[in-house]
């Protein structure tokens, strides 16, 4: 298409005509540009979003709406449309022209590239009008995923939108390093397909997260099939070989995964969940508490958590517990000076009273240790925060390559000395 088919040729004209249109279009609250995936009958069965946007990039979403000329009922709520090989070369003719060989990155233009030159079906857009419609039950397969994606992009934390029945609109899959299949079409072509040298990545309504986006800044995933499309991991994540982090789950900032995060369950700042530990999670069981940790927990090896918790508090290795097992509160003596604790002639704290209650009554309760006397069985609650911190140098997941170039530059060190 010629240069002379450009709506606009300089990025002023661009603003001037964005402006026309947000003058009688509405402009969307968030919206994605996605690869779509259909079977062997046509029928779209998956889209991976190849950009997500919220509160961001709204001119191009601008021009898009114009070009699709969405009516009025149509921007209301949520509104997906297919956009061919020919929309988007239309629309990058005539309204991105301005922005050829400007030197920089736009993740909305190389979308719509990759719709021109490399997608075997058409694109599909979404458009969320109002933001409350991330609050509402789920439209729809696409509008499904976009949601698990607004979670890995860490444009939204665990249980912060409306994911209830999110089962009922997605299919089952065979995911693969090359695209999605239903279980049909890959078991006819099964022998051909694997001859491609073609995997299997899992057989799940859910892809893994890193085939269904980019990687997040910051994070380091030891084994990345064992965390699915909708995990949340926050900025200097660590999460180690058979841990295992599910949609609507994961860390908000710095913090040591090497257990169980469940659907429902948020591990806040400077958290370590030890090997084979867990919690209790939301989709089967009758649990319907969504359980946070505090900042700076201590998760222990094989222990099983039933509780939201506070900051600094310890579980030990091995102590499983719900909101319904009784613990006993135990209070030691204190001086009144200094408020620190009486110890008797054994060196140990003076115990003064033990309240016994369920667990579920310490909901919120910050440091504190949970566990088990060793002689009784008893799971006691005693009044010690959790002293345990990160290593700090098993979450440098951003500054470690940059270090290591630096000094390996200067002469200084190598990579292998660093670690």
């Amino acid at each position: 298409m010629p240069q002379d088919s450009a709506l606009v040729k300089t990025n002023d004209e661009f603003r001037e005509l964005v402006g026309e249109i947000q003058k009688t279009k509405k402009i969307p609250f968030a919206f994605g540009i996605g690869q779509n995936f259909t079977d062997s009958n046509g029928n779209s069965i998956a889209v991976r979003w190849l950009t997500v946007n919220v509160k961001e990039n709204m001119c191009a979403a601008a021009v898009i709406i114009d070009h699709l000329d969405l009516t009025d009922t149509e921007m209301n709520g949520i509104c997906v449309r297919s956009l061919s090989g020919d929309d988007c070369l239309d629309i990058l003719f005539k309204y991105f022209q301005p922005f050829e060989n400007d030197g920089k990155y736009h993740a909305n233009i190389e979308a719509l590239k990759f719709g021109l030159y490399k997608s075997e079906d058409d694109l599909t857009v979404i458009f969320y009008f109002d933001e409350v419609e991330l609050y509402h039950p789920i439209q729809s397969d696409d509008d499904a995923r976009f949601r698990l994606a607004l979670m890995s992009r860490r444009y939204f934390q665990p249980n912060q939108m409306n994911l209830e029945k999110i089962f009922d609109h997605l299919p089952n899959l065979v995911w693969t390093t090359k695209r999605p299949y239903t279980i049909e079409d890959w078991n006819q072509k099964w022998f051909e397909n694997m001859s491609n040298g073609e995997q299997i990545l899992a057989v799940d309504k859910f892809p893994p997260m890193f085939w269904a986006n980019p990687v997040p800044s910051g994070v380091r995933v030891a084994n990345v099939d064992m965390v699915r499309d909708g995990a949340h991991l926050g900025d200097s994540t660590t999460v180690m070989h058979y841990a295992f982090v599910n949609f609507n789950a994961g860390s908000l900032g710095k913090a040591m995964i090497e257990g169980r995060v469940p659907a429902g369950i948020t591990i806040d700042e400077g958290t370590d969940v030890g090997a084979g530990a867990g919690f209790l999670g939301t989709l089967s069981g009758g649990n319907t508490i969504k359980i946070k940790t505090g900042k700076k927990c201590l998760i222990g090896a094989m222990a099983e958590c039933g509780i939201p918790l506070g900051d600094d508090v310890c579980i030990a290795a091995g102590v499983v517990f719900t909101g319904n097992t009784p613990v006993e509160v135990v209070k030691w003596k204190v001086h009144e000076e200094d408020g620190k604790f009486e110890t008797g002639d054994d060196g140990k704290p003076i115990e003064i009273d033990r309240i016994e209650m369920k667990a579920i009554a310490l909901s919120g309760v910050s440091n504190v240790t949970f566990r088990r006397n060793a002689i009784t069985g008893t799971i006691e609650v005693l009044p010690i925060p959790n002293k345990a911190v990160l290593n700090d140098m098993l979450h440098q997941n951003k500054q470690l390559v940059k270090a290591c170039w630096t000094r390996k530059k200067q002469g200084k060190t190598t990579l292998n000395k660093l670690i």
